[in-house]
């Protein structure tokens, strides 16, 4: 049986090809938190997809935290709210953190994909940069792995509309 934990942590320790270690005594992974687990990981990985400053490392942790509180469980008009969030945010940046793809952006990839692969061709409109920002991160297949390619050729990715529901 997959945890909760295990959920948000198996494709990041896949995509950072590092083995997810888990307790001896009952097969389940730590239980030392998310976002410390994210942070082994990368460290295991050697990966340059963690922070270089301080600064950076409490902007990946604030958006995993983000991603964990908002994203787990999002539907109807908290889902317009949270996308509009992020479509705001995303408007004059290509990354979440920095001015370059971090772990933070990895982890909110697989936290948004189920929610974008829902939304039908109108809805993915009102949330444009959003869109861009996913349609970017998708053509990684090592970032996708087995998920599905998400269709966003119908939409004009260059003007956003966050507005109410349609």
């Amino acid at each position: 049986m997959v945890t909760a934990v295990e959920q948000h942590l198996k494709p990041i320790a896949s995509f950072l090809k590092v083995k997810l270690k888990t307790n001896a005594k009952d097969g389940k992974s730590p239980g030392n938190g998310v976002i410390s687990t994210i942070f082994k990981l990368l460290e295991d990985s050697k990966s340059n997809l963690g922070p270089s400053n301080t600064g950076e490392s409490a902007e990946i942790q604030q958006w995993i935290e983000y991603g964990l509180l908002y994203l787990s469980k999002t539907q109807g008009s908290n889902l317009n709210f949270i996308l509009c969030e992020l479509n705001g945010f995303l408007s004059t940046r290509t990354y979440f953190v920095a001015h370059r793809f971090t772990i933070a952006d990895a982890f909110l990839f697989y936290k948004l994909h189920t929610v974008l692969e829902s939304l039908a061709t109108l809805e993915k409109e009102r949330y444009l940069n959003v869109c861009r920002w996913f349609d970017n991160l998708q053509g990684d297949n090592t970032l996708r792995q087995n998920r599905t390619l998400i269709n966003f050729s119908t939409n004009y990715l260059g003007r956003s509309s966050c507005r109410g529901p349609i």
